[in-house]
């Protein structure tokens, strides 16, 4: 048996002899860089945050200056072995931790020298027990992975080398984080103890791409300590496929559940694999040990297979079980068991076994059991059955073991299905569908929290799947949840929801799951909530109309979630989202002001009296304060804001000014939304929640109707705090949803060729919009008394509202955002156009101003 340590030992020795300066082969020779300098945080101070993490930027200074690359961000001490325990570990053997280049190692290192899917697995841990406290999720995805070639070259590259022409101490991995794929650069300094690594490593010494990807990972989240401790395997090897995992545990499942998971999952593009955990409080270092049926614990075995065979009925075979130790319980043939089936109970009668084919990429620990290599049960079948099964199991580390066997001896079973576009194995029919949507649940608008809470429940972002009735009679659909979660161990403020979700059938031409329908409709299926950063199942579904539900456990939680569906088939798959519909103001609002009388007189009748025959914001203002209360249109003393909101209303010519006549209408409209808003008030408190806003606007004026994405700027705009909605802020939001209607009839009439949206108007005009100018021309607005806003040229000193305090166009109303929209997109649609519906102010443009209006995402 070779000593690693001392074979490296010479590899050192023979390091110290060699002539830097005489040629090697065309290999890198020790010290052929290592004379020089590296790369370290102050070389990166003058590069831009994104080419200080740039492989190819840095492997580029390197190479020009002929240094190696040292990472300033995962630095070679110990603070990246055990992250934030660093200060509080007093385990005095991390103090004799060397950190060493490849090179420095052995003479001749290799990154890669031949992968081959179907070889051995030749990677084994490194002995740091009394170092670290080890966890072997990363050795067991990194096994399941080198089954997948194209996954496996997408995570480590194998073209990179340590080539001398390449070769710049600096190395890229890619891993899969909340929906996308990341670059993870490090330097290969790597952590030894007594000349050999700590960590994972190749068979090979002279090979190294095993210890760099689990530094790299190391990295992703913080430190060795960290994933060794808190990842497990399916999350780990979701981190390098990219694929939606879900992790069991065997004993807490019923047996034919299991046979149902395994025998969808394994015809279609999923890895699975078992492993056996022992859970043994003596083996804290976690080593995995051969178990007396020859398997390993601590190891992963990939499913492959899955497949029936007939053999002698139980009363021929009990003879060569007695003589092998074999128990009756590997064949049950009683009733309509789903893993035997017996067709009589005749002595001569044969039966169906379930076998189950897995792979050991380690290529050690094979089954010794029933239908093991040299089992007796082989004997028993026929010559074609025999033949057939072997030709199967011809790959390095695979064998046959019954699945009664499988669940008594094994503990966990993991599962992860990949996309379509990722799997690339003919022998496996990979999913022809996937939706990937980017959402996030945001207090007051959409995260209703669970099931449980009827009354919020249906404010839940809402996905549709319509399956045709020509397709398949059932359709497989794996439904993923995925929250943000931050890989970054130094967070202290980061905590993950409990989510989860639910599936609802409902009828055909339903637009949304109501509050009613939630109270009277149990869901299909409603997985467990738990605080993790995945919610995970699959299912089958026949043809009609579903509803899936993303949801947090609680109401009023924030946070970013992924939502991934597989299916078989192509299938239509859509977010609820209502269509944007704005009835104009007419004739149909009741007329009540004009009948209300105070001491014996219609109060209508002496106003009209006292008021002149135009009206602007102030005059609107002083009238509403004292007739709020006899008319019973607001809660509360008006705003001036409110009332130039009113004012544009009904402003057609955008005047600043009303005529007397629209004042009756005005009040009219304005009793009308109230008595709408009381219905939904919180008792005496004059305010709502702002769940109910889309209910509100669907109450009034016929019915409006708006997108998921115009009801959530209304409330982040008009909201407080996310949520309640006061009456006034109700009326400037009804308001301004008009204003954009008749702004875009307008536009429509203007312009044959506008493509700008009815939704995309909306949110203009709700939104601020900063004007980009040329040399130092300002624009400012004297909204305070309506007038033609000027151009002035010494900083917007003359504004009446900004004071000079903006050097961009100002307006009265406040500040939010929204995503990027620009008028390049409709030639029919001019910067004036889309700031006098904003304001409702004309404006003069001058000629230094650039015809392009951007407004600031707020996503």
């Amino acid at each position: 048996m070779v000593d690693h340590y001392s074979t490296q030992q010479v590899y050192l020795n023979r390091r110290r002899k060699v002539n830097p300066l005489s040629p090697r082969n065309n290999t890198l020779n020790s010290h052929q860089y290592y004379s020089g300098s590296h790369i370290t945080a102050s070389n990166l101070s003058n590069s831009t945050d994104s080419n200080a993490t740039n492989y190819n930027y840095l492997w580029k200074v390197c190479k020009e200056r002929g240094i190696l690359f040292e990472d300033p961000y995962f630095p070679a001490n110990n603070k990246a072995l055990l992250g934030k325990r660093e200060s509080s570990n007093g385990n005095k053997l991390l103090s004799s931790v060397v950190w060493m280049r490849p090179f420095q190692l052995v003479s001749r290192p290799k990154y890669i020298t031949e992968y081959n899917p179907n070889r051995r697995f030749d990677v084994e841990l490194g002995d740091a027990s009394n170092l670290v406290v080890s966890c072997q999720s990363l050795f067991h995805a990194t096994s399941i992975l080198y089954s997948a070639p194209k996954l496996f070259d997408r995570v480590i590259n194998p073209l990179q080398t340590f080539n001398p022409t390449n070769y710049a101490g600096i190395w890229r991995f890619r891993f899969w984080k909340f929906g996308q794929w990341v670059d993870v650069v490090i330097d290969d300094r790597l952590p030894t103890f007594k000349g050999r690594l700590i960590y994972m490593q190749c068979s090979d010494p002279s090979e190294f791409w095993a210890a760099l990807l689990e530094k790299a990972y190391a990295k992703l989240y913080g430190s060795y300590d960290y994933y060794l401790k808190y990842c497990f395997t399916a999350q780990t090897t979701q981190d390098l496929t990219g694929g939606i995992a879900q992790s069991f545990t065997i004993a807490s499942h019923e047996r034919h559940i299991i046979h149902q998971m395994i025998a969808s999952a394994v015809p279609r593009s999923t890895l699975l694999s078992v492993c056996v955990n022992t859970g043994d409080a003596n083996n804290s270092s976690n080593k995995s040990f051969r178990l007396r049926n020859g398997l390993f614990t601590q190891q992963s075995y990939i499913i492959t297979g899955l497949t029936r065979v007939r053999t002698l009925a139980f009363d021929d075979i009990q003879t060569v079980a007695n003589n092998s130790n074999y128990t009756t319980n590997h064949f049950p043939i009683h009733g309509n068991h789903p893993f035997a089936q017996s067709h009589n109970a005749s002595d001569n009668d044969v039966i169906e076994v379930l076998l189950v084919r897995l792979r050991n990429v380690c290529c050690r620990g094979e089954w010794n059991g029933a239908w093991s290599e040299r089992s007796l049960e082989w004997d028993h079948l026929s010559d074609r059955d025999r033949e057939e099964l072997t030709i199967r199991c011809r790959t390095e580390g695979e064998f046959w073991i019954s699945f009664d066997d499988l669940l008594n001896n094994f503990t966990n079973l993991d599962l992860i299905h990949i996309g379509p576009d990722d799997w690339m194995q003919p022998y496996r029919v990979s999913y022809k569908r996937a939706v990937l949507a980017r959402r996030k649940w945001k207090k007051g608008f959409n995260a209703g929290g669970g099931p449980s809470h009827k009354e919020t429940f249906h404010t839940n972002p809402q996905f549709h799947i319509h399956i045709p009735k020509s397709g398949p009679n059932k359709l497989h659909v794996v439904v993923s949840v995925t929250q943000l979660y931050d890989t970054n161990t130094e967070s202290q403020d980061f905590h993950l929801q409990s989510i989860g979700f639910c599936v609802f059938e409902v009828p055909p031409n339903t637009i949304r799951l109501s509050q009613a329908f939630v109270a009277n409709n149990a869901p299909l299926d409603i997985t467990d909530f738990t605080a993790t950063r995945e919610s995970v199942t699959f299912f089958t579904l026949p043809s009609g109309d579903f509803i899936i539900v993303p949801t947090t456990d609680k109401p009023n939680c924030e946070t970013k979630f992924l939502l991934r569906l597989f299916t078989d088939e192509s299938t239509n798959i859509w977010e609820v989202n209502d269509d944007n519909i704005i009835f104009a103001l007419d004739s149909q609002i009741p007329k009540i002001v004009e009948s209300i009388a105070q001491n014996g007189s219609n109060i209508m009748t002496r106003l009209m009296t006292k008021l002149p025959q135009e009206l602007d914001a102030y005059i609107l203002l002083k009238v509403l304060k004292i007739y709020c209360k006899p008319f019973n249109i607001l809660y509360e003393k008006p705003s001036l804001e409110l009332c130039r909101y009113l004012v544009m209303l009904r402003d057609p010519t955008i005047t600043g000014k009303i005529s007397v006549k629209n004042v009756i209408t005005i009040l009219n409209i304005l009793h009308f939304w109230r008595s709408i808003f009381t219905k939904h008030q919180i008792g005496s408190k004059n305010k709502i929640y702002c769940h109910n806003l889309r209910n509100l606007l669907y109450e009034s004026d016929k019915g409006i109707s708006v997108s998921n994405k115009v009801l959530e700027t209304l409330l982040i705009r008009y909201s407080d705090n996310s949520t309640y909605l006061t009456l006034e802020s109700f009326i400037q939001s009804l308001v301004k949803l008009h204003l954009s209607h008749e702004r875009y009839k307008s536009l429509e009439r203007k312009g044959k060729h506008n493509s700008i949206t009815l939704e995309e108007m909306i949110l203009s005009t709700t939104m601020k919009v900063v004007l980009k100018y040329c040399k130092s021309t300002s624009f400012c607005c004297n909204a305070s008394n309506g007038s033609n806003g000027s151009n002035v040229s010494n900083g917007g000193k003359d504004c009446n509202v900004c004071d000079g305090s903006k050097s961009t166009f100002c307006t009265s109303s406040s500040v939010t955002t929204f995503s990027e929209i620009k008028t390049e997109r409709s030639p029919q649609l001019f910067p004036e156009d889309l700031l006098i519906s904003l304001t409702g102010i004309p404006l003069q443009i001058d000629s230094c101003f650039e015809q392009k209006v951007e407004l600031w995402g707020h996503y």
